[in-house]
């Protein structure tokens, strides 16, 4: 009976840490898999970032662009007035001269 006990306490402490290396096993392979996740998902992020600082870095090259288009129109603009003044002023300078030869 005994020797019966001690086989059945033998037995049972197998089963027992049978059972403690299948949970540490299953906490192992989900911990690799949390880590698997949270891998995927950092580096989800990370390129979700990169692509928004892309799009804000596109944007701003964009407005900086119609920024200095509008500032090219505006100086072409101004040119155009400053030419047509000069071209008024002439005129006004030659019917002055004229006046001044007749």
């Amino acid at each position: 009976a005994s020797s019966q006990l001690t086989h059945d306490i033998i037995n049972h402490h197998a089963n027992w840490m049978k059972s403690v290396n299948d949970l540490q096993a299953q906490h192992m392979e989900q911990m690799c898999q949390l880590n698997q996740t949270l891998q995927s998902e950092i580096a989800a992020r990370k390129n979700a970032e990169q692509q928004r600082d892309s799009r804000q870095a596109a944007e701003i090259q964009a407005l900086r662009e119609t920024y200095a288009k509008g500032e090219d129109n505006n100086f072409a603009r101004r040119l155009h007035e400053v030419q047509c003044d000069l071209v008024k002023v002439v005129k006004y300078l030659q019917v002055i001269g004229h006046a001044w030869d007749g």
